[in-house]
């Protein structure tokens, strides 16, 4: 059984690649719960739900973990207080001004 040469220097590369640790996809990606990480979630967070973020990322990058960590938990409630205010049917004006719904109390 023979592979066609095209593909045995396509594999010999990828091998070169994983041998040399040149795959460029495994360094961009910060390691979980990291202060990176935190940052992105919660960028990503607020972004998919149209919560504003106060604080620059260069602030975000000078806090600590914790207050990351709370900061994070804090736009969680607020986008789940959204989502839960939008299946009820509030208009958009009611929801931000709802401070607590049933389970939240």
């Amino acid at each position: 059984m023979s592979i066609a040469p095209e593909k045995n220097t396509e594999f010999a590369s990828m091998n070169n690649q994983l041998l040399n640790g040149d795959m460029e996809e495994e360094k961009n990606i910060p390691k979980r719960n990291s202060k990176d990480d935190l940052i992105t979630k919660l960028t990503q967070c607020c972004e998919e739900n149209n919560i504003k973020l106060e604080y620059s990322n260069t602030k975000l990058r000078r806090m600590g973990k914790t207050q990351l960590q709370k900061l994070l938990a804090e736009k969680i409630e607020i986008a789940l207080r959204n989502n839960m205010s939008a299946q009820v049917g509030a208009p958009p004006a009611v929801r931000t001004r709802w401070s607590r719904l049933g389970p939240f109390e």
